[in-house]
């Protein structure tokens, strides 16, 4: 997956685009006929005719949806004077309204360049395990306008579409284990579940959903790695002579981004889980064999077939058996040989 790299502008750098680039921008603009729409939904006018051009560039153009990832948006025109009133907001996408993300430290006005800035805080786009190794992975779309209220003339309004990679966590492999015999050492797997779109430091928690078979440790660890490709890893020991289905399940819990900035809106924890799990199935060690009982012998002064009978006391198997060589026969009933 695109490995992505947050970068934050500062100052008047961030601000800055230089004439000539600009220009480049919109004469591909004005080529394709990309236009300006009167309104906020989300498909754009084929009509240019008297309407603005807003072109629109991403710092970075494309971000996680893990809830905490940022982008910086850039709204650019040549054709409002500085000064006009913009105004920016979040108006589709395919992701619900509450995990869309948020915008906030807008610029008002549009600059002497004809720019105007506005922070992103990326909304929520938590994936399968299934749908992140598909040749498709889904990613979430979110739609951002910027309206241009130039005074003494009609509004304008056009938009641009960020794209949100999914977020999620890929289990290792079902598999099976025997658990180890009474006394001796217990058996361990050691499970790495890989990270998508976690940053790296993210909590993850691990269970058990049968508790009597085996236990995990550590029950929470941090994600180590990168945010496109990282690891979280847990080792299961199973318990002696158990057997049984276990599942083990990694979760972790995606931040709120209400607490990143307040204008952003409150998720529920339900829709900020992401949640996977590995079964293992587990088999007790083969019992030894029941050995087969010996014959009771009648005349070695040993229970031979453990019955706590020695010799003629094991009735009725010695009854009458010859039990001391020189013609003594064990009475019927047990008894001592005679």
């Amino acid at each position: 997956m695109k490995e992505l790299i947050l970068k934050t502008l500062s100052g008047n750098l961030r601000r800055f685009l230089s004439f000539s680039a600009l220009s480049l921008v919109f004469t591909g603009l004005l080529v394709v006929g990309l236009s300006c729409v009167q309104g906020t939904g989300d498909q754009s006018s084929d009509d240019p005719i008297n309407t603005g051009i807003i072109a629109f560039l991403f710092f970075p153009e494309i971000i996680f949806g893990n809830g905490q990832s940022e982008t910086e948006i850039q709204a650019s025109t040549e054709i409002f004077p500085p000064g006009s009133p913009i105004d920016f907001e979040i108006t589709g996408g395919n992701l619900k309204q509450a995990l869309r993300g948020c915008l906030f430290n807008e610029d008002s006005v549009l600059d002497n360049n004809g720019h105007a800035f506005v922070d992103y805080v990326g909304g929520i786009n938590i994936a399968s395990s299934t749908e992140l190794l598909s040749d498709e992975p889904p990613l979430g779309t979110v739609n951002i306008a910027a309206t241009v209220m130039p005074p003494g003339g009609d509004s304008e309004t056009d938009f641009e579409t960020i794209l949100l990679q999914p977020v999620g966590m890929i289990p290792p492999e079902d598999t099976e284990l025997t658990s180890g015999e009474m006394g001796g050492p217990a058996i361990f797997l050691t499970l790495v579940f890989q990270t998508i779109g976690l940053p790296p430091g993210t909590i993850v928690d691990f269970e058990v959903f049968n508790a009597a078979i085996g236990s995990v440790s550590p029950a929470s660890d941090a994600v180590v790695g990168s945010e496109d490709s990282g690891s979280v890893t847990t080792q299961y020991t199973s318990f002696n002579e158990t057997g049984g289905a276990q599942r083990v399940i990694a979760r972790a819990v995606l931040p709120n981004p209400i607490t990143i900035n307040p204008s952003c809106p409150n998720v529920a924890e339900s829709d900020r889980t992401v949640e996977e799990f590995v079964i293992i199935t587990q088999s007790a060690p083969d019992a030894e064999p029941t050995p087969t009982p010996q014959a009771e012998i009648c005349n070695n002064q040993t229970d031979d077939d453990g019955d706590g009978l020695t010799d003629c006391q094991d009735s009725p198997t010695c009854d009458g058996v010859p039990c001391n060589g020189v013609g003594g026969v064990c009475p019927d009933g047990g008894g001592a040989c005679s």
